[in-house]
């Protein structure tokens, strides 16, 4: 954007993650490795069909920054102005070369593949969550945590217009994430442990167990779902029956982002670098690898690589200071820091 520089000015370049990545001997063990340690907006949110079409989401989170969106097409990154002012809290793109970004100020952007288009949501609190099933299938869900003005945001774009959906029976929390296996499979989490389904027809109201605000929520089948939050920290699975509670190593304060793939593989991350990974059935905690920064969003491919992303946006807003954003790569080869 002009008169304000970018993130490929502010970047310190990852030569020593090429280099582990050359030392780790390619197609082996997957490893956690920098990919950008100081990024001057937070990253928020990733999401994509694979690491040759995968994109992350941020922004300045009020420290005089526009949002931040990057794609990766497998080789390098490039930076794409969608003309945004507003941090974006979350990304979900839908494995066509489209994506849609919600944020800030009921912020809902959509980039067709060659330009960003900003659709009127009606409402002004942030939107906190985007997931859907295609480019005319499209949940959007947010709020705000501190006031009683705009609560149970639910919003579906149709690929032409966009509606908001009226609980029968509201919850009255901000609602941060939704994700489905499928149109009629869709779950919203939010405040206060509050956790909803959508069934095709008719979302509803389902137990959590817990009072943990749940921060992210990640569905893979009908009877396999994930959920993070906190304080204290919460992670919980769906087992097609009931939520139920997982604690595999007993600390942590608070977990913010979880994802998972068809195989059982899950990748949760959370404050202080938290990065707890599950493979064959087993949990690892891999926090004691870079990157160490709070952690916001995850993501995770069919094969088990991933990403993590985050820096400091739990800090208060400070107008004239540049907010760090990283993104750590759970991966096999390194990914380039290189940003067009």
């Amino acid at each position: 954007m002009p008169g304000y520089e970018g993130a490929m000015g502010r970047i310190t370049w990852m030569a020593l993650a090429l280099a582990l990545g050359a030392c780790s001997g390619g197609a082996g063990k997957a490893e956690w490795r920098p990919v950008f340690s100081d990024l001057d907006r937070v990253v928020l949110s990733a999401s994509g069909p694979s690491t040759d079409d995968l994109w992350v989401a941020g922004g300045g989170l009020g420290n005089d920054a526009p949002s931040l969106v990057m794609h990766y097409d497998g080789s390098r990154w490039r930076e794409v102005d969608t003309s945004t002012a507003e941090t974006f809290w979350w990304v979900w793109a839908d494995g066509s070369g489209s994506a849609f970004f919600v944020g800030e100020s009921g912020t809902f952007v959509h980039w067709d593949g060659t330009s960003a288009t900003r659709i009127d949501t009606g409402v002004s609190s942030t939107l906190f969550g985007v997931w859907g099933t295609s480019a005319s299938d499209v949940w959007v869900v947010g709020g705000d945590p501190f006031a009683m003005d705009e609560q149970d945001i639910l919003l579906h774009w149709d690929g032409s217009t966009i509606t908001r959906v009226r609980l029968d029976a509201p919850s009255g929390v901000a609602l941060f994430k939704v994700s489905g296996s499928s149109a009629s499979d869709v779950w919203a989490v939010g405040q206060r442990g509050v956790i909803l389904h959508y069934d095709g027809s008719a979302w509803s109201a389902a137990a959590s167990g817990t009072t943990s605000s749940l921060f992210t929520v990640y569905a893979v089948a009908p009877d396999d779902a994930w959920a993070v939050g906190g304080p204290p920290r919460a992670l919980l699975h769906w087992d097609g029956t009931a939520w139920n509670s997982q604690d595999p190593f007993g600390y942590g304060s608070q977990l913010n982002g979880v994802s998972a793939n068809a195989r059982g593989d899950v990748l949760v991350v959370g404050v202080g670098g938290t990065k707890w990974v599950r493979e064959g059935g087993r949990w690892t905690d891999e926090s004691d690898f870079e990157p160490f920064d709070d952690l916001h969003g995850a993501w995770l491919d069919a094969a088990g690589e991933g990403l993590a992303v985050g820096g400091n946006f739990l800090a208060p807003a400070s107008p004239g200071s540049l907010r760090v954003g990283v993104v750590g790569a759970r991966s096999r080869d390194a990914l380039s820091s290189n940003i067009e």
